[in-house]
């Protein structure tokens, strides 16, 4: 018997966020290293009372390391100092010495 993983998201669904995928798939390896039998993550919307199932692919997981990866050279060489139109939806534009 397989496991799933919930995370709760107290939003409503209109598409899964990125960070919201990308979040699960790593929930999903933690679990798996800890030796549970996860076969996927289940995402619940509670405002849209929405489902998503979202599934390890090698693909996702691929793209999770390189995200951590990039999060591991940041915080040994620092942010980089790109200004650009993708700003405005930058979860660091807050701390951003750019902006």
């Amino acid at each position: 018997n397989a496991l799933h993983v919930l995370e709760l998201k107290n939003t409503s669904y209109k598409e899964t966020f990125l960070g919201h995928r990308f979040q699960a798939v790593a929930y999903v390896l933690i679990a798996r290293r800890c030796g549970y039998p996860v076969r996927s993550a289940i995402i619940y919307y509670g405002e849209s009372e929405t489902i998503v199932e979202i599934l390890p692919t090698w693909e996702n997981i691929r793209t999770l390391l390189s995200v951590i990866n990039a999060i591991n050279r940041f915080l040994k060489v620092g942010m980089p100092r790109i200004k650009s139109s993708r700003c405005g939806v930058c979860s660091y534009r807050h701390i951003c010495l750019e902006i």
